[in-house]
C-alpha cells in the first residue's frame, strides 16, 4: 500500500514537472512546423482554456479567427453555454463579433462575470466611442438601441473610472458623453 501511495505521489509531481505553462514561447513550441489544421485548432483551443494569460489568449484568438474563424465562434459559443459565468468568453466573443450591438451585450456579459475586468470596460466603451459617438455608420435601429442603453452604460463608465481614474477609455467616453447631452440640451433649446 505505501508503495503504490509513493509511485501516485511521485506520478502527480512528475506531472507538475512536465505541465505546460501556456506562455507565448510554449505556444510557439506547441505549434511550430504543425501543418494539420485540426491538431492546429485543437491547440488554440488548450491554450484558450487553460492560458492564465489574456495576452496569450487574445493573440491565440487573433491567430485562429483568421485559421478557421467558424470554429472559434463555435467553440466560445459552446463554452459561454458551458460556463456561463466565465466572463473570458463573452469578451473573446465580443473581439470578434462584428455587429455593434451585440458586443455590446457581450461586454455587459463579460462586466456582469468580471467587475474587476478593465477590459470588459473598455470593450463596451470603446463601441460607444466608435459607432455612437465616432464616424461610424449605423442603421436607425442600432442608433435608437445606443441611445436606449446609453444612460446605463454611462454608469458602468463611472465604475470603470472609479477603479482606474486615467483609463483613457473611459475619460474618451465620458468627454464624449458629455459633449453629447451639451449637444441634445442646445437642440432642444432651439425648438
Amino acid at each position: 500500500m505505501k508503495r503504490i501511495t509513493l509511485i501516485l505521489i511521485g506520478l502527480m509531481l512528475l506531472s507538475f514537472c512536465m505541465a505546460k505553462d501556456f506562455s507565448f514561447d510554449q505556444f510557439d513550441t506547441d505549434t511550430r512546423g504543425v501543418t494539420d489544421t485540426s491538431k492546429l485548432i485543437e491547440t488554440y483551443r488548450e491554450y484558450m482554456d487553460a492560458s492564465p494569460s489574456r495576452t496569450v489568449i487574445e493573440m491565440v484568438e487573433d491567430i485562429w479567427v483568421v485559421l478557421d474563424e467558424n470554429s472559434l465562434k463555435s467553440h466560445l459559443t459552446k463554452m459561454t453555454i458551458q460556463y456561463p459565468k466565465d466572463a473570458r468568453y463573452y469578451y473573446l466573443l465580443g473581439r470578434i463579433d462584428e455587429d455593434p450591438t451585440q458586443v455590446v451585450e457581450l461586454s455587459r456579459k463579460a462586466i456582469k462575470n468580471n467587475r474587476r475586468g478593465f477590459h470588459n470596460y473598455e470593450m463596451l466603451l470603446k463601441t460607444y466611442n466608435k459607432y455612437f459617438f465616432g464616424t461610424e455608420t449605423l442603421s436607425v435601429t442600432k442608433i435608437a438601441y445606443f441611445q436606449e442603453h446609453l444612460k446605463k452604460d454611462k454608469n458602468l463608465c463611472r465604475d470603470l473610472l472609479r477603479m482606474d481614474p486615467y483609463n483613457r477609455v473611459g475619460i474618451a467616453f465620458d468627454t464624449n458623453y458629455t459633449k453629447y447631452k451639451a449637444e441634445q440640451k442646445a437642440n432642444k433649446k432651439k425648438k
